[in-house]
């Protein structure tokens, strides 16, 4: 039978190893620095600003930009409406703080993670056992990428899951 510590040790050197290779492949996303007269000229030609437009922009771009004119104080039921501001504020504040959106992402999945231990801490009253599902969650493709991309997704999880903690 394996000890506690050493399953316990096990599970962190897999989490940071994950953390360690995120980090390092990654490290162009977190070294770059945000160009706003590069974004404006792409969600302004557009399927966004020009729905017939064939340079297309992803969602990470959009949100970057929109998120950048809303810390600016542009008013949001002008500029991309469809989603909720929240997100696009977080990453317009990242944006003029650290110059990179990249780092709300980061931070927030981060938090996100450490909402879900305490929920799972409440729901197993073993923090090792409590480990187990946050490192499954860490480990997933869908969620890891979205530590690297300024999505608004990883607002939602973060505030769904400080929601069902509240529950409890």
């Amino acid at each position: 039978m394996i000890s506690k510590k050493i399953f316990g040790f096990f599970l962190l050197t897999i989490f940071l190893t994950q953390l360690l290779l995120l980090l390092f492949f990654n490290r162009t996303y977190l070294l770059g620095s945000y160009d706003a007269s590069y974004w404006k000229e792409r969600f302004e030609h557009s399927q966004w600003s020009m729905p017939l437009s064939n340079r297309i922009i992803g969602d990470d771009g959009l949100f970057s930009y929109v998120g950048y004119r809303l810390a600016d104080g542009e008013d949001p039921s002008k500029i991309n409406p469809e989603t909720q501001p929240v997100g696009k504020y977080l990453i317009g504040f990242s944006i003029q703080i650290f110059k990179n959106p990249v780092y709300y992402s980061l931070v927030l999945g981060f938090l996100t993670l450490s909402v879900f231990f305490l929920l799972t801490k409440k729901v197993f009253k073993n923090n090792l056992v409590a480990f187990v599902p946050v490192l499954v969650l860490f480990l997933d493709p869908l969620f890891y990428t979205q530590l690297w991309k300024p999505w608004i997704d990883i607002t939602q999880l973060f505030f769904l899951f400080c929601n069902i903690l509240l529950i409890f």
